[in-house]
């Protein structure tokens, strides 16, 4: 028996862990917008967490701009987390 596919965000986040330049950087700001647009949509913060993670650290402020314009739509605990990397902004 198969076992479950790897999700887009999970995809998204191993590729970025191995090579953050991976992807051109107006891609990982459509990124993390899309993630923003999925929560918003009723997606696990779970399932994202660790990709927004990346991305705060991310070296473009137009990506790290991104992540923090939905740092509303998480619980508390992950909004002070991803917060505090993005305080250095």
């Amino acid at each position: 028996m198969p076992g479950r596919p790897e999700s887009p965000w999970r995809k998204a986040y191993r590729a970025l862990r191995a090579n953050p330049e991976s992807s051109p950087w107006s891609e990982r700001r459509e990124l993390a917008a899309s993630v923003r647009e999925a929560l918003s949509s009723g997606a696990k913060v779970a399932e994202v967490l660790p990709l927004l993670n990346l991305l705060a650290a991310d070296p473009k402020p137009e990506v790290r701009k991104e992540v923090a314009e939905l740092l509303v739509l998480l619980p508390e605990g992950d909004f002070a987390q991803l917060a505090a990397v993005l305080a250095d902004d």
